[in-house]
Parts: C-alpha cells; sequence; structure tokens
C-alpha cells in the first residue's frame, strides 16, 4: 500500500499541473499619458463638432435652404464655417466616435471631399482607424485622381505648333517686340474691322498670290517701314 501510495506521490511529481501549461498573462503596455491626453482632447473636438453640425443641419432643414442663409448672415456668421460643420455631421453620422476619434479633426473635414466618397466605404470595413494610415490612403487616392486626369500635352509639333488636350494642333505666334510692326498691324485690323486672326489670314493669302500671279517675292517686302 506504501509503495503505491509513494508511486502516486512520484507520479504527481513528474506530472506538470495545468496551473504550469497556462499561458502566461500578457502585461499591457504601459499607458503614455501625454498621448492619451492628445487622444482625449480630439474627442471631445470632434465630439463637439459632431454637435454643432447636428444642430445646425436641423435647424437648416426646418428652415430651409434660402431663410437659414438669411439668418446665417443676420447672426454675422462664417456662412463657410457651418457648411463644413454641416458636411461633417453628414459625412460621419453613422460612424462610430470609438473609431474615428484616432483621426485628427481637419483630417476628417478633408475626407467629407466628394473624390473620398469611395475611400469612406472602404473606410467602414477598416477596423482601426489611425492618423498614419488615413493620411496613407488619402494620398493614394490622390495619386490615383491625378494618374487619370489626361495631362495637356503641349510639346512642339514644329516651329510654333502645340498639340491641344482635345486632340487637333494650333499655331502660337511668337511675341512681336517691334513696336512699330505692332502699331501697323492694329491700324490695319482697325481700318479692315477684322480680328487677329482674320487679318494674318488675309495677309498670308495675299503674299501667296503675290507670288503665285505677280512673281512677287516676300522677301522684297520683308523690310517695309511704311505707315498707311
Amino acid at each position: 500500500m506504501h509503495s503505491n501510495l509513494l508511486n502516486a506521490s512520484t507520479s504527481a511529481k513528474r506530472e506538470p499541473s495545468i496551473a504550469q501549461n497556462a499561458p502566461k498573462p500578457q502585461i499591457a503596455a504601459p499607458v503614455d499619458p501625454v498621448a492619451a491626453k492628445i487622444r482625449q482632447r480630439n474627442r471631445w473636438r470632434i465630439e463637439e463638432a459632431l454637435e454643432d453640425g447636428e444642430d445646425f443641419w436641423r435647424q437648416k432643414q426646418q428652415m430651409g435652404a434660402k431663410k437659414f442663409k438669411q439668418w446665417v448672415e443676420k447672426e454675422e456668421f462664417n456662412h463657410a464655417a457651418i457648411s463644413k460643420f454641416i458636411k461633417l455631421y453628414e459625412t460621419f453620422a453613422s460612424f462610430s466616435l470609438d473609431r474615428i476619434e484616432w483621426v485628427d479633426l481637419n483630417t476628417l473635414f478633408s475626407l467629407c471631399q466628394p473624390r473620398y466618397r469611395e475611400l469612406l466605404e472602404k473606410l467602414r470595413l477598416l477596423p482601426k482607424w489611425t492618423e498614419a494610415k488615413i493620411q496613407e490612403l488619402m494620398k493614394q487616392v490622390r495619386s490615383q485622381k491625378k494618374a487619370k486626369k489626361p495631362q495637356p500635352q503641349t510639346e512642339e509639333l514644329g516651329t510654333g505648333w502645340k498639340r491641344l488636350p482635345g486632340g487637333g494642333r494650333a499655331l502660337q505666334l511668337p511675341l512681336l517686340h517691334e513696336d512699330w510692326l505692332g502699331v501697323l498691324i492694329e491700324k490695319v485690323r482697325k481700318i479692315k474691322n477684322l480680328t487677329l486672326t482674320q487679318l494674318i489670314k488675309e495677309m498670308t493669302l495675299f503674299f501667296v498670290e503675290c507670288e503665285q500671279v505677280y512673281g512677287i517675292s516676300l522677301r522684297s517686302l520683308k523690310d517695309y517701314r511704311g505707315e498707311i
């Protein structure tokens, strides 16, 4: 019997207990008091901004847009600022404050812009928001928008020729630095009642005709300094 007790005692010592196998509790990282204070202050700012936005939004619904605008002007409020708060409420009223409190208020104002509408829908699925993460995603949206936007092509096809953003090309004439020539062109334009484009067209056709019909070279007219 003693042998059985001894064996049982020895066996008990050899087998690890459940407590020994249990994972050790994780010690929470110490909370940074400064970071916690900043976060709490930002939460208050966001909460207050949303409440102001809701108040203005309800008042606008009751009064109508026209009367609300008149009331804002009468109270000498900043209409643009009030519109920002209303937009903030309309955008984030359905979001949890515990989620958006991690983001700076100015960043939330920026997220109200139409170009971030698709991003906001994706952010609903993001488990945790941080200022750095949101700024990174906003930067990606701006880069994508910039890449999709057609860049105007202004490379020269030849002397004076420029490509147009919508296709085609246009001839861009250089600036005329000769004062006498500018005065002369302006006089002819007024006398003939033509636009500058029409005048250039008429002058070009005239010189071409002179060469073809009368054999007058353009070079012979190059140094003309007469006045009308």
